[in-house]
């Protein structure tokens, strides 16, 4: 089984990493449009594994295989946060961190999302919205797949403010198992203020890019990066959604932004492999 899509030529400076958790492929369009602005090499690494500690580890195996030298890690949603986690380990790998659409780091601004997210809703589209999490909880594979991709498509109708019409292939099916089991612990890493601690150790260079439309707020990433004390830059996109290159009005600024930031790569020149 392939767990790497490969867009441009090697060497390989870039790695977008997928959200869901368990959302195979949903990273494709970031990855593609970033070598197409940049015209880096750019990794798409699927996850498989079923806890945070296996997910880094894969991670590390699908990088280093590809690459000797750093890699800008530009993460989606869970993929921010895993690609976090993967920096706090491994800060060796990673010339810069980008944090794009990232979930809130601390439970203040968690209830915002929900009411942010039916706000946008039809009245049928809430009720069934407000259902989906318990189903998914107690449904069996492979039931819980295609309710995490009824979820899904819910929470891009509700988090996208002026969505293009994609000409991305289907991805592959969303892996239910996987996103139980994965939130589930980033959920109480989240809760117990361990994610905290852990991006407080991070020692790379690190990029937020958000859109102000996003149904995530905001400042549930940048307030608790300024309490850390920890040096960042923030960039707001305006008339944006959850996902930037799925965007009308943001996904050519969000490119551009993008290349500037792998241009810059942290400071920390790319070595080539041998």
């Amino acid at each position: 089984m392939t767990t790497v899509r490969k867009y441009g030529t090697p060497p390989w400076c870039a790695a977008a990493i997928h959200g869901g958790p368990g959302a195979p492929g949903s990273a494709a369009g970031l990855a593609r449009g970033l070598a197409a602005a940049t015209g880096a090499g750019v990794l798409e690494p699927f996850q498989t594994k079923r806890t945070i500690r296996a997910l880094v580890e894969e991670l590390y195996a699908q990088l280093a295989a590809e690459s000797a030298g750093f890699v800008v890690l530009a993460g989606h949603s869970w993929g921010a946060w895993l690609a976090a986690l993967f920096a706090q380990k491994y800060p060796e790998k990673v010339g810069k961190l980008i944090l794009i659409s990232c979930a809130p780091l601390t439970e203040v601004c968690v209830p915002k999302i929900a009411a942010r997210r039916m706000a946008r809703l039809g009245e049928k589209e809430r009720m069934r919205f407000a259902e989906l999490p318990a189903l998914l909880a107690g449904a069996e594979s492979p039931g819980r797949d295609a309710l995490l991709a009824e979820f899904g498509t819910l929470c891009a109708r509700s988090d996208a403010y002026a969505p293009l019409k994609s000409d991305e292939a289907p991805s592959p099916p969303p892996d239910g198992t996987l996103h139980r089991a994965i939130w589930s612990e980033a959920a109480e890493l989240r809760r117990s203020g361990e994610l905290l601690q852990l991006f407080s150790q991070l020692k790379v260079p690190i990029s937020v890019i958000h859109g102000d439309a996003d149904p995530h707020p905001a400042e549930g990433v940048r307030e608790p990066l300024k309490s850390l004390g920890l040096p960042f830059t923030f960039h707001l996109l305006p008339r944006c959604g959850h996902t930037p290159w799925e965007e009308k009005f943001a996904r050519e600024p969000f490119f551009r932004l993008l290349a500037r930031e792998l241009a810059e790569n942290g400071g920390r020149p790319h070595r080539s492999s041998p």
